[in-house]
């Protein structure tokens, strides 16, 4: 079977005409542990491009550095709560988000790979394991 693996580093606001989004770190790594692609993006359109090109074929895992599931109200998600009780006193936090939070490109991102036939999983039931895949 052949794996590939992409990661985006994704900037986590959308940007608008008068200020476009920062620049998305992408990379894709094959099974044997080369890096067949790496670069930038910028913008959602242009990242979703990407990941659609360079997912050539139908096993790829799609690792994210952003929220991609944003449910709660207030504060931050337990996720992010748990990583600064656990490694704050080695100066690791991570970024607050909320619902009411101005920054989801990620959300965004996972909506729009999701219509075009990718999965989100979370990891909590283990390694996933073919088709289009897609965690944060």
């Amino acid at each position: 079977m052949t794996v590939r693996f992409l990661g985006v580093d994704l900037a986590w606001g959308e940007g608008n005409e008068k200020r476009p989004a920062n620049r998305s770190g992408v990379v894709a790594l094959e099974r044997d542990g080369t890096i067949s692609q790496a670069g930038w993006t910028i913008g959602l359109p242009d990242t979703i491009e990407w990941i659609e090109r360079i997912a050539a074929t139908d096993d790829v895992l799609l690792f994210v550095d952003t929220p991609l599931v944003i449910a709660n109200e207030p504060g931050q998600r337990l996720c992010e709560r748990n990583v600064g009780q656990r490694y704050g006193s080695y100066w690791v936090s991570a970024n607050s988000t909320n619902r009411a939070s101005p920054r989801q490109a990620g959300v965004a991102l996972r909506v729009a790979l999701e219509a075009s036939g990718w999965r989100y999983d979370d990891g909590v039931a283990g390694p996933a394991a073919g088709a289009r895949v897609v965690s944060e």
